[in-house]
């Protein structure tokens, strides 16, 4: 019982000065809450058509927590920046009144920041929502497991991993398929907009993009201009290993982060 509280103590140091480090790579640390919001984190992810007999689409896009330099939520930075990035990234003109549904991955070590969005959108309720979804990662690396054991952790993966990847990618799916009169705009961030948020929107581009794991190392190491951070990486990991062995997707989920050294037991 006292090696197991050591462990936990542990994990919950590291996941505190994991999430400090987050913004100190991004060098926009305020005294308030988490990171200032930054235009250049907002990426499109996907569309999807609203569910029959609506016409209209939805999007799906990335990003970092919108906390304005002024310490208010940054609602028009992001809508403007969302507006941007579906011309750039996708050639879409997303409606400008569109309605923006916020997916929070804070947790509770971040209550400004929940705060602020909370009470934005409960004064706003024209203009969006929040919902939170709490991403913490994983502190297991995959590669430390022999390949039964890891196989069998990855299929029984939906009854123990505390971010919910597999449940969480399948209510994803229906939720941005909602049927609105307007065109919601579904946003995923954390903090940063850099490991949990990579975590979490590489596990869409793993089971619904169809992408191949090295395409999403790739997109968030580009994204964030540096790997993501180990809990994250290795909760994305096993997700793929999960649709390796569970749902038989044809995708090698080997391949490791520069400042991984790839290790077996």
């Amino acid at each position: 019982m006292h090696k197991i509280s050591i462990r936990i103590n542990f994990f919950i140091c590291f996941l505190i000065l994991n999430l400090f480090n987050n913004c100190l790579s991004n060098e926009q640390v305020i005294p308030t809450g988490g990171c200032h919001f930054s235009p250049d984190s907002v990426h499109y992810i996907d569309t999807i058509k609203q569910n029959s007999p609506s016409t209209l689409t939805n999007y799906l896009f990335r990003g970092n927590m919108p906390r304005s330099q002024n310490e208010t939520y940054a609602y028009d930075d992001l809508k403007n920046a969302i507006l941007k990035r579906g011309l750039q990234e996708a050639n879409v003109s997303i409606p400008e009144n569109f309605y923006l549904y916020s997916i929070s991955l804070l947790n509770d070590f971040e209550v400004p920041d929940v705060l602020l969005e909370k009470n934005f959108y409960e004064a706003n309720p024209t203009l969006g929502q929040v919902m939170r979804w709490v991403i913490i990662g994983s502190p297991f690396d995959p590669l430390l497991f022999s390949e039964e054991k890891r196989e069998q952790h990855a299929i029984n993966l939906p009854g123990h991993q505390y971010d919910k990847l597999p449940e969480r990618m399948e209510q994803l799916k229906n939720l941005t398929a909602t049927i609105a009169n307007r065109t919601i705009v579904f946003y995923i961030h954390c903090e940063a907009g850099h490991d949990r948020t990579g975590e979490f929107s590489g596990s869409y581009y793993l089971r619904w993009l169809n992408w191949q794991w090295n395409d999403v190392i790739t997109t968030n190491k580009q994204i964030a201009n540096r790997d993501i951070s180990h809990l994250s990486f290795w909760a994305l990991q096993w997700y793929c290993y999960y649709l390796q062995y569970s749902l038989y997707y044809p995708i090698d989920c080997y391949e490791q982060q520069e400042t991984l050294p790839s290790r077996r037991i």
